[in-house]
């Protein structure tokens, strides 16, 4: 049985998928499908990366490939951007931002 939070995204509807932004998300967001990940904010000394939410994207996997991908959190750790992303084809996953390539608007590469 898969989980309805995280079922296939329509790709034309990419703009309307729940996310996080202006703000950490929480074990809530989670749950709710807003967000893949929550840190502990005082452990961590984590903060909310500016970036234009939901975003279309380009992961560029360990092994060359690529898959699409929509950012629906993006979160400043250490140096670091962290991303949760949501794939087309189900799932969420967590990334740093720079194995994303940020897309203006959906191109040829972004489809399930």
């Amino acid at each position: 049985m898969s989980d309805p939070l995280w079922a296939p995204v329509d790709p034309g509807a990419w703009q309307s998928v729940p996310h996080v932004k202006g703000r950490l998300a929480t074990a809530d967001d989670v749950k709710a499908g807003r967000a893949v990940f929550y840190l502990d904010v005082e452990a961590s000394h984590a903060a909310p990366h500016e970036m234009a939410l939901p975003a279309c994207g380009i992961q560029i996997l360990d092994d060359g490939g690529c898959k699409p991908v929509i950012v629906i959190q993006a979160e400043a750790l250490k140096g670091e951007t962290i991303v949760g992303v949501r794939y087309l084809k189900g799932g969420g996953g967590v990334c740093y931002a720079t194995e994303v390539e940020l897309l203006p608007a959906p191109d040829e590469r972004f489809a399930p």
